[in-house]
């Protein structure tokens, strides 16, 4: 790999090789605004500056020919590509230092920018209008290769479907890796369409979109790193759909959306069966708004922000739900909202963060919680769902904490605000 002209000793030591072959020519125009936005969607998976980040992950790789100019960023195990159209006069590749070049592009205010490479300096030219800078170019061919998407092998996904299931599971998954596929988001093929489940060990998630195209069938599971589907479910748009293309030796996995394209590599080991941990029974349901729930869960949750660990309550009874949170020293919050209650009714103590997950962005508008006791699994479904569609059986299951304290702080505040209630106004 090759980078700007220096002394020899500096460039080892910052652990690019050194070459005396220079870069590629490379000369494009393209639209300002188009490669500004395909600039911010593959910058979000360049790592971090960190002792074990390779050099060349801190760059993008600039790819120009066919009327296009792609750019590609990766993090050794995720990738994304977007493409933007541009005027190609001379095709090639070159790398480029990947938050100098976009913070540099998002300030050019010109319509159009001119790429050329200076093979001979190790520089870039970037022009725009009466702008222009000099940027140190790096030898394309260190950039890591990244397999070809297998178009024999895809299936064609409905866009928004596969945003709201991914959006419904993906916070589930566990975020360290001490057990890998539990990082991982694991899809199933049927007749049904794609199964997208995940687990952390103390709470499962799944949810259904519809195939368009294609059939999965001989994949049997893949398991997907959470991490690569919280990059896809960001870039996804209702006016296209999203093609998936699983390699031959199911290693990896494209995503093809448009002009934007997400790669990961698949993560071994073997996936819980969630199915089993899905209670089936209950002597409790509990139906609210999602929306009202969520500004309750804001409001109570607020006095909570100080304990060690943050606990939620619910409340069930006579056709309300009552939501508490207490902190040391910072006061205790409580909000009632309307709801359908059947059964016993009772006390559950959540994990704040848990029920947070679950009211994210792609909560359906109304919830029906069911459970058989305190300690019991709770079951969260649409509580609008019909037999029959393709999120009919969505579902998360949360493992309720004991919570004594809390309780017995709930209590205590209740008596509180009843003997306020009694008493005679002065």
């Amino acid at each position: 790999m090759s980078t700007i002209p220096a002394d020899t000793a500096d460039t080892a030591a910052a652990g690019l090789p050194t070459t005396p072959d220079p870069i590629p020519a490379i000369r494009l125009t393209v639209d300002t605004a188009s490669l500004a936005r395909g600039l911010r969607v593959v910058e979000r998976v360049v790592p971090g500056r960190t002792a074990r980040t390779l050099p060349i992950l801190q760059h993008l790789l600039l790819t120009a020919g066919d009327g296009r100019l792609t750019l590609t960023a990766s993090d050794g195990r995720c990738a994304i590509k977007a493409a933007c159209f541009a005027v190609v006069g001379t095709p090639g590749r070159v790398a480029l230092p990947a938050k100098l070049f976009a913070e540099y592009v998002e300030r050019l205010t010109a319509d159009r920018v001119t790429i050329v490479a200076e093979p001979a300096r190790w520089r870039v030219r970037v022009g725009a209008g009466r702008a222009g800078a000099l940027i140190g170019a790096t030898d394309p061919d260190a950039f890591p290769s990244l397999p070809d998407p297998p178009l024999d092998r895809a299936l064609t996904l409905d866009s928004a479907g596969l945003r709201r299931a991914l959006g419904r599971v993906a916070p589930f998954a566990a975020e360290n890796d001490a057990r890998p596929p539990l990082g991982a988001i694991s899809c199933r093929f049927d007749e049904r369409g794609l199964t997208a489940a995940a687990a952390d060990g103390n709470r499962v998630a799944r949810a259904r979109c519809a195939i368009l195209a294609g059939t999965g069938d001989a994949w049997g599971e893949l398991l997907i790193p959470a991490r690569v589907v919280g990059q896809l479910a960001r870039l996804l748009r209702d006016d296209a759909p999203t093609d998936l293309l699983a390699l031959p030796g199911r290693n990896g996995c494209w995503f093809v959306h448009g002009m934007v394209a997400v790669y990961g590599q698949l993560v071994d080991g073997a996936f819980p069966d969630i199915d089993r941990h899905i209670p089936t029974e209950a002597t409790t349901t509990c139906t609210v708004d999602t929306a009202t729930l969520g500004q309750a869960l804001g409001q109570a949750g607020l006095f909570d922000e100080g304990a060690p660990a943050r606990s939620v309550l619910f409340h069930v009874a006579a056709d309300t739900l009552t939501v508490f949170a207490g902190g040391d020293g910072a006061g205790d919050g409580v909000s009632a909202i309307d709801a359908e209650v059947t059964g016993a009714g009772g006390t559950l103590v959540l994990d704040t963060r848990y029920v947070k997950d679950l009211l994210g962005g792609s909560a359906p508008a109304r919830l029906v919680f069911a459970w058989e006791g305190a300690h019991r699994p709770v079951v969260a479904r649409d509580a609008d769902r019909r037999p029959g569609e393709v999120t009919a059986d969505d579902v998360w299951v949360i493992m309720p904490q004991y919570g004594k304290d809390v309780v017995a702080r709930f209590e205590q505040v209740r008596r509180e605000v009843a003997a306020d209630a009694r008493a005679p106004a002065a």
